[in-house]
């Protein structure tokens, strides 16, 4: 499993070999053990903004660089610290910063395409639907964009995705055959390095039953949705938890040309209704 790819991380590593400082000589100079530095380092603990900007302060950082350090150590934070009664735009910016600063992210969604996949015209079909967030067109437009933003950050800065969804999905129409054709022939034609989409068969003998959408960012953090709330999970137990269905789901599914394939099919019976 990856770990200490995220972007605090990474700077906390590279501070440190700049300082020429071992991991028990920085624990040592603000009282911690070793232990605690290196698990910082790693992300297998998250760091609270206090003590990343000791050890950014530590290691001689440039005060631009302690300021980066604390807005990352607390962006996870406060992410966790709120749930969302309905999707907004804030939440979608604050998703957006912390899958910014994740070097691996792991997407699992049961129900609809993943939402850096979708095109313009399935996200519409999404925010609008029966229960969605009521929005004003001035709010759909920003709600597209913000998303369509993320998708066009696919395959950029070394950062892996691997996004699984499930071939029942594929059938689920979203306004019509034409949107669902030129949807699924994005996915088909899709060719970006980092970035992996796998589809679980109809068929497929099932070992877990997820019934929700998450994404797991790096090992440190969980983005958990259901249709009223989304909230980021930091308790490393639960992101285990979670990482662990993902390879079990990650076993299950198809990539590649075989994925390629189930969209193909999938994209025939769409022709076939219009």
């Amino acid at each position: 499993m990856t770990t200490g790819g995220d972007e605090l991380s990474r700077t906390l590593r590279r501070l440190r070999d700049a300082s020429g400082m071992s991991t028990r000589q920085a624990g040592s100079s603000l009282g911690w053990s070793q232990a605690k530095v290196s698990r910082l380092e790693t992300g297998r603990n998250l760091s609270s903004p206090d003590d990343a900007v000791a050890l950014a302060r530590v290691y001689g950082a440039d005060p631009e660089t302690v300021a980066r350090v604390a807005e990352l150590a607390g962006e996870v934070k406060a992410f966790s610290r709120r749930a969302y009664l309905n999707p907004t735009a804030e939440a979608q910016k604050r998703l957006a910063a912390v899958e910014k600063s994740s070097a691996r992210i792991r997407t699992y969604s049961p129900a609809v395409i993943p939402g850096v996949l979708q095109t313009a015209d399935y996200m519409r079909a999404i925010f609008t639907a029966p229960g969605s967030k009521p929005r004003t067109p001035e709010q759909l437009a920003e709600a597209i964009e913000l998303r369509l933003s993320r998708r066009a950050a696919l395959g950029q800065d070394g950062q892996e995705f691997t996004l699984i969804t499930t071939e029942g999905v594929l059938g689920w129409m979203a306004t019509s055959p034409r949107v669902m054709i030129d949807q699924l022939e994005r996915i088909s034609g899709l060719d970006l390095p980092g970035v992996r989409v796998g589809i679980i068969p109809w068929g497929t003998r099932a070992r877990v039953f997820p019934l929700h959408t998450w994404d797991v960012y790096d090992s440190r953090a969980v983005a958990v949705g259901t249709a009223t709330a989304t909230a980021l999970l930091t308790n490393l137990r639960e992101v285990a938890i979670y990482s662990a269905l993902f390879d079990q789901l990650e076993h299950m599914a198809m990539f590649g040309e075989a994925c390629r394939e189930i969209l193909t099919r999938a994209v025939h019976r769409y022709r076939e209704l219009t």
